[in-house]
């Protein structure tokens, strides 16, 4: 299988086998990669530079980017549970409609990201940098953890409890 790129040589990736599933593309060159509406959960792109990728509408359910540059990239409306984001570069990332529960998203740089309508439920921001990040319409619980001093409601985002 293959990856294309949209950088100026249309670069492609190869992946072995025949399924996104469990694909492991740590620290791979994949500016810019078209993963739109993958099925591609547990991945691994640890270290990978995904900046620019276009995965929106994509399941990279339990996937772990973590360490992974993704700024600017599109990851809205995809599932992204329980995905590991830890330390990641995330600047103006759009993760926006996306089911983030239970990520893990502690000591990321997601700066000016976009987590607009994002379901949050248990995630883990601790430690991660959301300077002018947009929260408008993102829902969380009592069990997502905030970093120290960040008011989730002030930037939009709405507590549902528990039922």
């Amino acid at each position: 299988m293959k990856i294309q790129c949209l950088t100026h040589d249309d670069d492609t990736v190869d992946i072995p086998g025949d399924t996104h599933e469990g694909m492991v593309l740590d620290q791979q060159e994949l500016h810019r990669a078209l993963l739109n509406n993958v099925h591609a959960p547990r991945a691994s792109f640890r270290r990978a530079n995904l900046r620019g990728a276009f995965m929106a509408e994509a399941v990279f359910d339990a996937s772990d980017f973590t360490a992974a540059n993704l700024d600017t990239a599109f990851l809205d409306r995809s599932s992204l549970v329980h995905c590991c984001f830890r330390d990641c570069q995330a600047i103006g990332c759009n993760f926006g409609q996306s089911d983030m529960r239970g990520v893990d998203l502690t000591g990321a740089q997601a700066a000016y990201a976009k987590f607009n309508g994002a379901q949050l439920h248990g995630a883990r921001l601790l430690g991660t940098n959301l300077e002018k990040a947009t929260f408008e319409g993102a829902v969380y619980d009592e069990h997502t953890e905030w970093p120290v001093g960040f008011n989730p409601q002030a930037a939009g985002a709405r507590l549902i409890a528990d039922s």
